[in-house]
């Protein structure tokens, strides 16, 4: 996590993620309840050039992660996860499951390694690039 304010006005936060992962799809489109809640939550594919990706790409490696920006902090891979969960609000029971796992700090240092490797092997098994190759 780091405190890094943003290039923009008003109260954006971004979620930076590998929109060619189909995982990585479903979780951020669960995210409906969080727009709802807290205000604008703009959704960014890592792979395309938006200047919030290049911001920051020498950073971070979104293969690994995705990055959470909420009022001018970043939270990266599980720090981000817990952070999105313990915002919002379920609305369907997938949601309540991975909120009722990834609220837990702990749980989420634990977890979010075990997605990214499985997200990782899905890639290498499925031949599909990587947003870095």
């Amino acid at each position: 996590m780091e405190n890094d304010q943003l290039d923009t006005e008003g109260d954006i936060s971004y979620l930076i993620y590998d929109g060619d992962c189909p995982f990585c799809q479903h979780y951020v489109h669960q995210l409906i309840s969080f727009r709802s809640t807290h205000g604008s939550l703009e959704l960014v594919n890592a792979r395309e050039p938006h200047p919030i990706v290049l911001k920051y790409k020498q950073r971070y490696d979104f293969d690994y992660g995705f990055l959470f920006v909420y009022h001018g902090t970043a939270y990266y891979a599980d720090e981000a996860i817990y952070m999105l969960n313990s915002l919002s609000d379920p609305q369907n029971v997938a949601q309540r499951i991975s909120g009722y796992v990834f609220r837990n700090r702990t749980a989420a240092k634990i977890g979010y390694p075990v997605l990214a490797f499985l997200r990782r092997l899905y890639f290498r098994l499925a031949g599909k690039p990587f947003i870095d190759s």
